[in-house]
């Protein structure tokens, strides 16, 4: 210890290189003495030596074994004399810390940990526990993205199933920490609120935007309390329904987008819908179509239609087939098989539209099913 704190590198590696190989009297050490002596050198030297030492966990000596490691390495927080995770660079930390932690939580079991009434003198598993609970702690001190999708994993976890939603929801609170490191001013909070406006800057953006509100138009149709849905069952013509969609667009936008029907584009051909944001350039078009049309007439629409005349504008790169289902049908399965319902439909074109897509990356694509049958 006097090394760790006080040695140079070169002298800290002399020492750990002697521990790696072995001393004379080593193997008469308590468990887990070694390891905790390389954690304090090289914590990442540490951290993996008590990683392949508690690999196996099969039955109770084992476990038990294990215990003291952990024990020995991370149970002494209170005298401060903890490895240093945080030398250890991020990017490496964090992967560490989540073998580390499910090592532990299956070493140290919840259903085997002890509780004291009053004053106790702590032991070997107190320590454990404490060191279980260390290393989790240190995770969450971890402010990166990489610690979001450990928790979301450690939250499908058998050894978390006692907290799978207070760990999302930590995942949650660190997210806001990484994203706000200062409060968002009153003023800008209120406008946003007040406008509610995603302004596009460009085509990925605008492809958000145009799905954001296909998404939110889908959800009032379906969910809304004055049952649209009932108005919309009455259109049998596409020219009608493309009506309907424009108007409801038109109605809910806050001054961000224009909304053209039957626009004349590249080669004097006709799109259905066109959303033109009025902060760039660029539009996105939406082909509409009801569930009349056979398989093979969508990928003519998806293809010749879409692709091949609409966006084949220079300022036309975003696009979206949206297929409106007003009655209960089922499609001819071209591959053969069970017949198939509109998702099925929908999957398969947007299997064709991600091969466009791979053979044009300038492409923004997207195939929409929206049933209200």
């Amino acid at each position: 210890r006097i090394i760790s704190t006080h040695g140079s590198d070169e002298e800290r590696q002399i020492v750990t290189n002697a521990l790696q190989s072995g001393l004379p009297g080593d193997e008469g050490w308590p468990s887990g003495f070694k390891i905790s002596l390389l954690a304090t050198l090289n914590p990442e030297i540490g951290c993996q030596a008590l990683l392949d030492e508690t690999c196996n966990l099969d039955d109770r000596s084992q476990r038990s074994e294990a215990v003291e490691i952990f024990a020995s390495v991370f149970g002494d927080r209170h005298d401060r004399r903890m490895p240093n995770l945080n030398s250890i660079p991020v990017e490496r930390r964090v992967p560490l810390l989540r073998d580390l932690i499910l090592r532990a939580h299956q070493a140290v079991r919840r259903d085997e940990d002890v509780s004291h009434d009053g004053v106790y003198s702590p032991g070997v598993r107190d320590n454990a526990q404490d060191a279980r609970s260390f290393l989790f702690d240190t995770l969450l001190e971890v402010k990166h993205a990489t610690v979001l999708s450990v928790l979301h994993e450690l939250a499908e976890r058998p050894e978390f199933s006692h907290m799978p939603d207070r760990l999302r929801q930590m995942s949650y609170e660190i997210a806001a920490q990484i994203s706000d490191d200062t409060a968002y001013p009153l003023a800008a909070f209120q406008a946003l609120d007040r406008e509610r406006a995603f302004v596009s800057f460009d085509n990925r953006s605008l492809f958000t935007a145009m799905m954001g509100r296909i998404d939110a138009f889908e959800h009032d149709i379906l969910h809304a309390e004055d049952r649209p849905i009932e108005a919309l069952r009455l259109l049998k013509q596409e020219t009608d329904l493309r009506s309907f969609v424009s108007n409801w667009l038109r109605g809910r936008d806050r001054g961000v987008f224009d909304f053209t029907q039957e626009a004349v584009v590249a080669d004097e051909n006709r799109t259905d819908l066109r959303l033109h944001p009025k902060s760039m350039q660029g539009y996105a078009t939406v082909e509409l179509k009801r569930e009349t049309w056979s398989i093979s007439e969508f990928e003519t629409a998806l293809h010749d239609q879409l692709v091949g005349q609409y966006l084949q504008h220079e300022r036309c790169q975003v696009g979206c087939l949206l297929i409106c289902q007003r009655a209960e049908k089922q499609w001819r399965n071209p591959q053969g098989g069970q017949m198939w319902g509109l998702e099925e439909v929908v999957i398969h074109l947007q299997k064709q539209a991600n091969d466009l897509m791979s053979q044009n990356p300038d492409l923004h694509l997207s195939v929409k099913g929206i049933d209200y049958s």
